[in-house]
This record gives structure tokens, sequence and C-alpha cells, in this order.
């Protein structure tokens, strides 16, 4: 059985909004990363702005739009406020430096001129003269913000202002290049979960873990689509999938055609491209394939496995059984560090919405069509919201396309993005549903207690001990206990490819795969040939009202 559950009750069980992320030290090393304490940031003379909250970013990078690439003035104005930091580039020709040039990625034909424009171009920071100093991009974006700030007050009183009107909606998507995780609550091995529970309770010692598990079901068997027909499509944008006998995936080999999952080499390329000429500047991770969940390990020495590992296999599986007659569009972002940047999700949401907006023309491709986006990862952000991430997505909803995120793990209501943006987009046209945020319940239905809340989950799904595929893993590790003839269960070996996995990462796919499944099942009906921006949206909002119903009726599960 498994449970679903909407229109959730106000749950007061939660930690501070105030909640500090964390992430190993190794792994803010990789991207040269750090938790914004917002008492080590010096704001500007005159900042009267509320202080950033806690995030993860990387401090030596500043995120722009692509639009103010083509006006070097604006780019000059920003830098001209980032005080001991600049954008300038190193030349030997130019004292200080020259302004940097945007790395354009390839796949973009589909968007609009404004929707090119609100690409991510993440830009190194370097120090700004040959005075010793450091970069900090928090300390940066301070500066921004005040000076749009004093912009409008002068504009307000017909006064000259720093930015105009017109400069302040490119200036606005300027961000962090904040540190997105995967929402695991525990791998082989794990960060340290946030576990709330109570020592006194007697179930202190109970953690939500992966445990490597025997599974005997029959592989999930997918129907014949009609002549003329189309699958639902379910892009996946996570660590990619391990070989697996339920996806025919080959390691060595190409991703099967006319099988259950699919690739997108565009963003494959793209998002490559992105990190290689960053990492040039900066530390940073580049991805070593599209679509394979790997490499096993995060530290070749010690053979410490991923934390990210598994992750994206993990949520393929739960789909697969849940809705065997989608295809999963596979996206890899994630690293085997179980992170993804800032500016590499946001370039692969924008390359779907490219994607999706070229099949809905006339004479487009109706395979290169995308209905349901699962994103089982996220973050805390140090502004009031992310605006890059949220223009991506409401573009996305304004072309019918659902996005369906995970809740986050850290019991918290403090607003954990993309989830948190179910609250925020909104269409006139389109009474359905453009954003779900998912939260994780037990095996009983009762909400796990990693399980965040308050506006980032709209629903909740099944989040603990779920059944799923899972990479082959034969660890290093020992078991934990051992005899001359038995030995206790080895939690790092999954030989049987399949494991018990927790967090809200494992909620999310699991509405994804019910409304995808109503979707094929309602075909006749709302006919998933017609691509069109309309249709695309009704149909959507019918297969979500299914789903809501089938909980109602069945109040136990589904």
């Amino acid at each position: 059985m498994t449970t679903v559950r909407f229109d959730l009750p106000e749950d007061g069980q939660h930690t501070s909004t105030t909640f500090v992320p964390q992430l190993p030290q190794w792994v803010l090393d990789r991207y040269g990363a750090k938790v914004l304490d917002p008492a080590e940031v010096t704001p500007p003379p005159g900042y009267d702005l509320p202080m950033p909250q806690p995030a993860i970013y990387r401090t030596g990078v500043l995120t722009l739009p692509l639009s103010m690439f083509s006006k070097g003035d604006l780019l000059g104005k920003v830098d001209a406020l980032l005080g001991t930091s600049t954008i300038r580039q190193p030349d030997p020709e130019e004292k200080e430096g020259r302004l940097p040039d945007p790395v354009v990625p390839e796949g973009l034909g589909g968007l609009t001129d404004e929707q090119r424009g609100m690409v991510p171009v993440p830009v190194p920071l370097n120090v700004r003269g040959e005075q010793p100093g450091k970069v900090d991009a928090a300390a940066a974006v301070q500066a921004i913000r005040l000076a749009e700030r004093r912009s409008e007050r002068a504009r307000a009183r017909k006064e000259k202002e720093y930015f105009t009107e017109e400069e302040q909606q490119q200036t606005r998507l300027i961000s962090l290049e904040y540190l997105f995780a995967g929402t695991d609550l525990q791998g082989v091995p794990t960060y340290s979960p946030h576990d709330i529970r109570d020592p006194n309770s007697g179930s202190a010692g109970l953690t939500y873990q992966l445990v490597p598990v025997v599974y005997h079901g029959p592989q999930p068997q997918r129907s014949q689509p009609k002549s003329g027909a189309r699958r639902p499509v379910v892009a996946m944008i996570d660590s990619g999938v391990a070989p697996h006998k339920w996806f025919g995936l080959d390691k060595v080999g190409a991703m099967p055609q006319g099988g259950f999952l699919r690739d997108f080499p565009q963003s494959t390329q793209a998002i490559q491209a992105q990190q290689a000429h960053l990492g040039t500047y900066v530390p940073t991770e580049i991805l070593t394939n599209g679509y394979i969940d790997g490499p096993m390990y995060c530290d070749d020495v010690t053979e410490q496995i991923g934390p990210g590992y598994g992750h994206g296999t993990a949520i393929a599986g739960i789909l697969h059984q849940l809705a065997p007659d989608a295809d999963v569009l596979v996206i890899r972002a994630l690293q085997a560090s179980n992170v993804a940047t800032h500016a590499d999700l946001v370039l692969a949401l924008w390359l779907l919405v490219a994607r999706v907006r070229a099949a809905q023309q006339p004479g487009g491709t109706m395979t290169d069509m995308v209905d349901i986006v699962t994103l089982s990862m996220g973050d805390y952000v140090a502004d009031d919201k992310p605006a890059m991430l949220e223009e991506a997505i409401r573009a996305l909803a304004g072309l019918g396309v659902l996005v369906v995120a995970a809740a986050g793990n850290d019991s918290t209501s403090r607003p954990f993005y993309p989830a948190a943006l179910c609250d925020e987009i909104k269409y006139p046209s389109w009474t359905g549903p453009r954003v779900i945020g998912v939260g994780a319940t037990n095996p009983n239905g009762s909400t796990a207690w990693f399980a965040n809340g308050g506006r980032n989950a709209t629903c909740q799904a099944s989040g603990a001990f779920v059944v799923t595929t899972f990479p082959r893993i034969d660890g290093p590790l020992g078991p934990s206990r051992v005899t001359k003839t038995r030995q206790g269960v080895d939690l790092d070996t999954a030989p049987s490819s399949f494991a018990a996995v927790c967090g809200t990462s494992m909620a999310a796919p699991h509405i994804a795969g019910l409304i995808a499944r109503k979707l094929w099942d309602n075909n006749s009906s709302y006919s998933l040939a017609d691509i069109g921006v309309k249709a695309t949206m009704d149909r959507i909002e019918q297969a979500v009202c299914a789903v809501k119903k089938d909980v109602h009726d069945e109040p136990d599960g589904l």
C-alpha cells in the first residue's frame, strides 16, 4: 500500500524558519563554497534592507542573466558596485581587465528573445586591482540590491537613478551561485540527517537509512500505444540512471531506443560547456556523462561511495513502477557529491522550455514534448526567492508543463526551493496546479520526521523505506557484526540492485508517477497527441483532479 495525502493540515512540529543548511566541508571545497552566515557579511554603507538568510553558495561566482552581456554599460555599472570584487577578467592589454564574454549554450533556439535573456551565465569574481583582498559574492549582491532600492526611491522623487527601470528588470535576476542538494535523507554513506526525534521516545536509535533488499516482484510491463498516439513524458533532472535490468541500460552502450528511458544530449553538452568554462577559474565538478549515474566513488582513494550515487536510479524505478507506460527523459545535473549548482539547474530548465516550445510550434516534433518535470533537489536561498529559478519554472508552467518538487528533508517550514514556488506561480487562465511541493509519509501514513512542511508541501506521498531500483554495489566496508558462519546486513553492499530508500526525493516521483499514469489512462478523453498549450494545461489539470479523487475515495491509500 502507498499513501498519498492532499489538503494538508497545518503542522506546527517543524523547526524554526531560520534553519541553517549544511553540507560536508569536502563538498563545499569542491565548489569553493561556504554556508552564508549573515553575521559575517559586512553590508555596504547605508544598507537598510533585510539581511540575507543562511544559504550555501559559491563565494567566487556571481550568476548573471544573459541579457546583461548585450549591454556593456550595464555590466560596467554592476561591476562598479562590487567593492573588493570585480567581474572583469585579467587582460594584459587593459589595466583594469576586460568585462567577461558569455558562454552561450546551444539548444536555446526555441526560446523567445525575452526568455533567452534570462538564461543564467555564471561569472567568476576576481580581486579588484592589485590590493590584497578577497572576493565574496554575498557582499556583491548586497551592494547591487542597495543600488536597486536607491534607484527606486530616486525614480519616485523624479531624480536621477543609478539603474533605470529597464535595467532593474535584468539586475533583479542577478543571483548567488547556490548549491542545490538531492533530497535524500540517507545514502551510503550520508550527510548527517537533521533528526528531531525525542531521544526519550524509545525510537532514537531507529534511523532512516538506505537498506539493500531482495525484490521478487515482476518488472512493470508497458502497453503498446495506439497508432498516432504518444506516451506521457516525465523529465527527471537528477543524477542519471545506473545500468539495471529493468531499464535495459548498458554502461558502455547508448541509451536503448524505444525503451522506458530517453536522454537529452543537448542539455548534457550545454551543462558540460558551462562547467568547463567556469572550471578554468574556480573549483568546479564537470559532468562525465549525461545519463549514467556515477561515478560510484566520490573519493577514489578511500573508496567512499558518493552520497548522490543511486539517487536518480531510485527515482526512475519509482516512476517505472507507478507509470510504466510513460517515458522518462533523463537529464543529469546532480554530481556524485549529490550537488547541482544553481546555474546548471536553471540552464537545464530553460533547455526544457526551448524543447517544449519548439514541439508546440507548427511543424514541431511530438516526440520532443514533456508533460511533467520531477525535481528531487533544492536549497534555501539568501533572498526572498530565487528569481532566475522562478522565471524558468514560470515559463514551463506557461506551456502547461507541471513541475513536481521534493519539499526537503530538514523538518523545517523555511521556504525550500523550488518546492516553495508552489505558492508563487499563478496563471489566471489556468486553474490547475503549476508546481506541486511534496512532503513524505512513513509506511503507516504518518508524516515522516524529516519531511519539510509549510509552504513547501501541498501534498505528501510515501517517502520512507520505499522499495525501488538501485545500482549494484559491492562496497568496501565490512558488515557490522560477523561470526564464523553468520554476519549482519552490510549496508554498503547491494548485490540485488534493489533497496529501500528514504527522503522526499522518493515522494516527489510518487506524485509525478501517479499523474503520468492518469495521463495515459485518460488518453482517450484528453488526447496526448494534442500538444497545444491549452490542451496540455487542461490535460494536466484533469489528471491531477483524478489523482485527488482516487485519494479521496480511498483514504487509506492508493
